[in-house]
């Protein structure tokens, strides 16, 4: 979807200022895909665990570190839809119901998760306080009220 802002910008602009030249040279290593073949998952993984690291910072939330950090998934991503993707016409045909959940606290703006919301015919919104992105792993409990309440709803 359409973002309002990049991802790895905002990143770079939440972590101290004197982390941001090495956050630079990290991302430049991170998209460059010159040499992608040559690495293994493990290399892969290494070094989405050191984007994990970037991310928590800027995140200020108490997340944990990343250990099975995706390898040739997350690289796969970027090479089937590159850094900008618009899926608002596939998940326009979408008709089941949809749960979008929101850490009220994550990297990206409640207004940037009301468009996937949006984009969907039947889909609702719930918000969880002091959580971020990864609300399940930070409010399990609430993360689990919530996805319970709505497979209830829908006749699960």
């Amino acid at each position: 979807m359409p973002q309002e802002r990049d991802l790895f910008q905002l990143i770079r602009n939440r972590l101290p200022a004197e982390m941001q030249n090495g956050f630079d040279a990290f991302m430049e290593e991170y998209f460059n895909f010159a040499d992608i073949f040559s690495k293994s998952e493990e290399d892969l993984k290494a070094i989405n665990r050191e984007f994990g690291k970037y991310y928590r910072i800027a995140s200020t939330m108490d997340l944990p570190e990343q250990r099975e950090a995706g390898g040739w998934m997350v690289h796969a991503m970027y090479f089937s839809m590159g850094q900008r993707h618009d899926y608002r016409a596939a998940l326009g045909k979408v008709d089941a119901p949809v749960l979008v959940i929101h850490g009220a606290n994550d990297l990206q703006s409640e207004e940037a998760t009301r468009s996937y919301v949006s984009a969907f015919p039947n889909a609702q919104l719930q918000v969880i306080k002091d959580a971020g992105h990864f609300s399940f792993i930070e409010q399990p409990s609430r993360f689990s009220q919530v996805v319970s309440e709505f497979l209830e709803r829908v006749g699960q």
